[in-house]
């Protein structure tokens, strides 16, 4: 809560001696005893008084019971609506915990706050007609332009294409002196194949406000994570009695890094009218130039070894495949090939049983019984019939041994081939 208080204090215009954190929290537990927590309630009512034009005002004085008596009244004039300020009919039994001196703080900042706000955006009464003209980018870098190029001021009713052409023909001139001038000067990094048309001069300057409001919020978000660090190390215990070298130190810098909340004339359209080729070379960051800036002896510890992390998508492999949720898992078994019919691993020895005996079934025809051709006569008839019925009675009978059905074969026992 200090940081942020402190930091509303700077921001306010407060340079006083409260700006040290250890001060201000000494401050903070005194109380009114306290000479400089009075000050710095006498100058924030003061700014006060002077910006909402109020009646009460806060002096200089020693005596602590005079000092609330006046507080008090300037509070009534501020309509503050909060108990612990107002509560107590004893003025000097008023504000007497640490938690309702932060809230009288806090109060009166948000207040000057406000009436700063409100005192930009109100048009004073006291200007009356008086129309104040903002000068603008443009305006401020065409005048420094007729400044630099001795044009003297341009007449009022000059068309812009006059004054271009003007600042065109006189910058020639001067580039003729200069010796060398095209490789001092260099080409312009901005160059379309074609002049903009009004319309496109519009798009890009909504473009450049687009980025420029990027930039900003980038640096919203990367000065808040510093502050977040910066206050992280405040907790270590080797920090305890550092915190006032440490808060001067940030608060230099941080007013510095205030200042480039927005690109302002460097990132607006004369800028990158008026941008070189070379800015679009980039050193490196390892280089002589660079690291003269960037060196430090943090950097120069070097890091052994350390083991691979992984993580690189094309070393990663497939995850099993997963049973379904509706289906357990089946145990596994040494029959397999099993289907319809029955029969599975263990009937191997049949299939090859059954095939000795259709070997021996073909053995029963020998091929040359079908390639002889003899004339016919009874006693051929006889013979033919003879050899039939003798095959039927074997071979066919032992064919019946076995028969091969769908998922294996099945041994069929004792039967008998019609004749």
């Amino acid at each position: 809560m200090n940081y942020e208080i402190l930091e509303t204090l700077n921001s306010i215009g407060y340079e006083g001696k409260l700006l040290d954190e250890n001060v201000f929290s000494e401050a903070i537990s005194e109380g009114f005893e306290n000479e400089d927590f009075r000050n710095l309630i006498i100058w924030i009512t003061n700014e006060i008084s002077l910006l909402g034009k109020l009646d009460e005002k806060i002096t200089h004085d020693s005596d602590i019971s005079n000092f609330k008596i006046e507080l008090s009244g300037f509070l009534k004039e501020l309509q503050c609506s909060y108990e612990a300020l107002s509560n107590d009919s004893n003025i000097n039994n008023r504000m007497q915990t640490i938690e309702s001196r932060y809230l009288l703080i806090e109060f009166l900042i948000g207040e000057l706050m406000t009436l700063k706000m409100l005192s930009v955006t109100q048009v004073s009464k006291d200007k009356g007609n008086v129309i104040t003209i903002h000068e603008s980018s443009t305006a401020a870098a065409l005048k420094d332009i007729a400044i630099t190029l001795n044009l003297g001021k341009p007449p009022e009713n000059i068309s812009p294409d006059a004054l271009f052409n003007k600042i065109s023909t006189k910058l020639d001139e001067t580039l003729k002196v200069i010796p060398n001038s095209e490789k001092r000067i260099g080409n312009a990094l901005f160059t379309p194949k074609k002049p903009l048309n009004n319309a496109q001069w519009i798009q890009l300057e909504k473009i450049q406000a687009a980025l420029e409001e990027e930039y900003n919020m980038r640096r919203k978000v990367l000065m808040t994570r510093l502050d977040v660090t910066i206050q992280s190390f405040k907790w270590s215990e080797k920090i305890k009695g550092k915190e006032k070298f440490i808060n001067e130190r940030y608060m230099n810098k941080s007013q510095v890094l205030d200042k480039l909340a927005k690109g302002g004339q460097r990132t607006d359209i004369p800028s990158l009218l008026a941008a070189r080729d070379k800015l679009a070379i980039i050193e490196k960051t390892s280089s002589a130039n660079v690291r003269k800036n960037t060196k430090s002896k943090l950097q120069r510890h070097i890091i052994g070894k350390v083991p691979d992390r992984g993580g690189r998508t094309l070393e990663l492999q497939r995850p099993p495949p997963e049973m379904p949720s509706w289906q357990k898992r089946q145990p596994g078994s040494d029959n397999r090939g099993g289907g319809r019919g029955g029969g599975g691993g263990n009937k191997r020895g049949n299939f090859n049983q059954n095939r000795g005996n259709f070997n021996q079934q073909s053995g029963g025809f020998p091929p040359q019984q079908y390639q002889q051709k003899a004339p016919y006569n009874p006693s051929n008839q006889q013979s033919f019939d003879d050899n039939y019925e003798s095959h039927n009675s074997g071979n066919f009978n032992n064919r019946g041994q076995g028969s091969r059905v769908q998922g294996g074969w099945n041994q069929r026992g004792g039967g008998r081939g019609r004749r």
